[in-house]
């Protein structure tokens, strides 16, 4: 991670509360994380599944399946072999402005 990276971002608990009800805990501490790394590495996320896997602490089946169930959820976004998320991505580009 880059030194001149911000790493605060505002946190809105009962936004994430709502759009994650019915998930799960599997799949919400996945999207958590998911969402942690998002912002710590300023919006920069490859696809790999065998480091997710190694963070989340599951295997690299699980981590794929668990980040295919956040896509069909509308949770992420995979592009170009790259993970997003649209309010983190929003929330990033304002940041640098």
């Amino acid at each position: 991670m880059s030194a001149s990276v911000d790493t605060w971002y505002k946190r809105e608990p009962q936004a994430f509360l709502r759009g994650v009800q019915g998930m799960g805990p599997e799949l919400i501490g996945a999207y958590a994380v998911i969402l942690e790394i998002l912002y710590a590495r300023g919006g920069d996320m490859p696809r790999d599944d065998r480091h997710l896997s190694g963070v989340l602490g599951c295997s690299i089946r699980k981590a794929r399946a668990l980040t295919e169930q956040l896509v069909d959820l509308e949770k992420i976004i995979i592009s170009d072999g790259k993970i997003a998320n649209r309010k983190a991505t929003e929330v990033i580009l304002d940041r640098k402005k």
